[in-house]
């Protein structure tokens, strides 16, 4: 009986003992799980990173069937592709120098683009040996007189003066006022100056544009206007002279006024020197 009783004073479960008797116990077990995935993934990836690294050393960066050997530079416009090719070997890109997964195409391509002659520039791997660049060369539209002559694409980027003959008969622009906006490299942003390329734009996508053959565009600031110098062309003389607004949004406007009288005037054959197109009423015209 007392033996009994005994047992029956027992509690029907002993306490538990370790961790889970303190505060927080499960939680702190479930960390250090947290934490053990945690160091198991991070040294899996680190593993795989170093074995991949290993691997393309051994089959592309290391090894010599992937040695460049050839660069073929491909050029749309009018720049000629040894100048590229002559940039590209001055940052260490020749043939027999790197393996083709060395190079760093974008770094190569942000290099290109920052050069003013280059409009844009793509490069890709051909395997197992090549280098391929494409590049658009900006096209210049006008000679650009400041301090000395340079050439000028239709976005007003400043380009220097090249020898190609071909460029020789561009349109001159004279009068430039701001002596920054004359640097080489820069784009252009001086109001008369983009107006007198807009200009050039409008007569090569414009009908109206048949009737002239630009020689110089001077500008002038007191009133807003381009004094443009024709060759002779149809019933224009030899230096006839246009005076046009600057503004774009008068400007398309004004060329079509000037349209209907070149129209008028080759219909009755009479030899025309100069319009003052500023004018929207009683436009001057001369012979």
């Amino acid at each position: 009986m007392r033996t009994k009783k005994k047992k029956d004073g027992l509690p029907a479960h002993p306490p538990l003992r370790g961790a889970a008797t303190k505060p927080g116990g499960r939680w702190r077990r479930a960390l250090l799980r947290l934490g053990v995935w945690c160091v198991a993934i991070l040294a899996v990836t680190v593993g795989l990173w170093v074995g991949w690294g290993a691997l393309r050393g051994v089959f592309f960066t290391n090894n010599p069937h992937f040695t460049l050997m050839k660069v073929q530079v491909k050029v749309t416009g009018q720049m000629q592709p040894a100048e590229i090719t002559a940039r590209l070997t001055r940052l260490g890109v020749r043939a027999g120098a790197k393996n083709l997964f060395m190079l760093d195409l974008r770094a190569l391509r942000r290099d290109l683009r920052s050069y003013v002659m280059v409009a844009d520039a793509r490069l890709r791997l051909r395997l197992p040996d090549t280098l391929v660049v494409e590049v658009d060369a900006r096209v210049p539209v006008a000679k650009y007189q400041g301090r000395s002559l340079c050439l000028v694409d239709s976005d007003g980027w400043v380009m220097p003066a090249r020898t190609d003959p071909r460029l020789q008969a561009l349109p001159l622009i004279l009068g430039v006022r701001n002596g920054q906006q004359q640097r080489i490299g820069v784009q252009c942003h001086d109001e008369m100056v983009l107006g007198a390329l807009q200009f050039l734009r409008f007569i090569a996508i414009r009908p109206y544009g048949s009737y002239f053959d630009v020689d110089v565009i001077q500008l002038d600031y007191d009133r807003a206007a381009l004094r443009v110098h024709l060759h002779h062309h149809g019933i224009l003389r030899e230096h006839a002279q246009l005076v046009l607004p600057a503004k774009p949004s008068d400007m398309d406007e004004a060329l079509q006024r000037v349209e209907a009288i070149l129209r008028d005037r080759t219909h009755a054959q009479q030899p025309t020197g100069f319009i003052d197109a500023t004018y929207r009423v009683n436009i001057p015209v001369l012979p």
